[in-house]
């Protein structure tokens, strides 16, 4: 049984891709901006070897593409509802503040479209040492601490079901505990239920709307999922694009 966001977002066993002072100075590390018929646009960018996370956010839309480095070119693939089958992402590295993004899309027609996008690196907040800010981050929106709780539902014939519940615990002082499960399963004679614990502990941050973890602080920082929060509902798009709905229970 697959543990809601357990398979994608908390995969957090990476090596660290060195230190912070090359970091800095990598062009596929951190927060780049630049703007879009007069809206602002960003993209952070979160670096693991050659595997590169890039979150892409302007007019009100976010989009995360998983991508390889190549050089000094990343290539990648995202899809979007708003346009037709798979895009393309190419992000060209002009010097070590300076990126080019094309976005490449199929349009109404069956043909190719094209929106390439200038981006300049992010000057470093006043006190931060000049180090890379989205890989720095200690940002932790408050919305997200407490108690969640992800619900599924099984059924095989018209006797029995069974119903998990995943556990994902977010506390203010910066860690987690994902993968705490109950499951209640039977007939309409016979019941049974049972706990389990497979559980991952680490540590969270937040950027953008944007969810962070890792495990401890020598690894890097994985993406995990954007997400939503309205209420007690906790809306969380994961970077393949699935969608999972978690409940408050404290």
């Amino acid at each position: 049984m697959i543990r809601p966001l357990a398979a994608l977002a908390f995969a957090l066993t990476l090596a660290a891709c060195g230190g912070d002072s090359s970091a800095a100075k990598d062009p596929f590390a951190g927060r780049f901006t630049t703007s879009f018929q007069g809206s602002p646009v960003t993209l952070v960018l979160e670096r693991s070897g050659d595997a590169l996370t890039m979150t892409f956010a302007g007019g009100g839309q976010q989009q995360t593409i998983q991508a390889t480095i190549e050089g000094s070119t990343a290539r990648g693939t995202f899809r979007d509802p708003q346009v037709q089958g798979e895009g393309r992402a190419v992000l060209e590295v002009q010097d070590q503040d300076r990126l080019k993004l094309t976005l490449i899309a199929k349009n109404a027609f069956g043909g190719e479209q094209s929106i390439p996008f200038e981006f300049t690196r992010e000057a470093p907040a006043a006190g931060t040492g000049g180090g890379n800010a989205a890989a720095g981050s200690t940002e932790r929106d408050p919305a997200l601490i407490g108690v969640w709780r992800k619900t599924q539902a099984y059924s095989s014939g018209p006797d029995f079901g069974a119903v998990t519940d995943t556990f994902m615990t977010i506390r203010a002082d910066g860690t987690f505990r994902h993968g705490d499960t109950n499951l209640a399963a039977g007939t309409g004679a016979v019941g049974a239920t049972s706990r389990g614990s497979d559980a991952v502990e680490g540590q969270w941050k937040t950027q953008n709307r944007q969810l962070y973890a890792r495990t401890n602080s020598q690894e890097p920082w994985q993406h995990v999922a954007r997400y939503y929060i309205e209420g007690a509902k906790l809306l969380a798009t994961l970077p393949n694009g699935e969608r999972e709905v978690w409940t408050r229970v404290r």
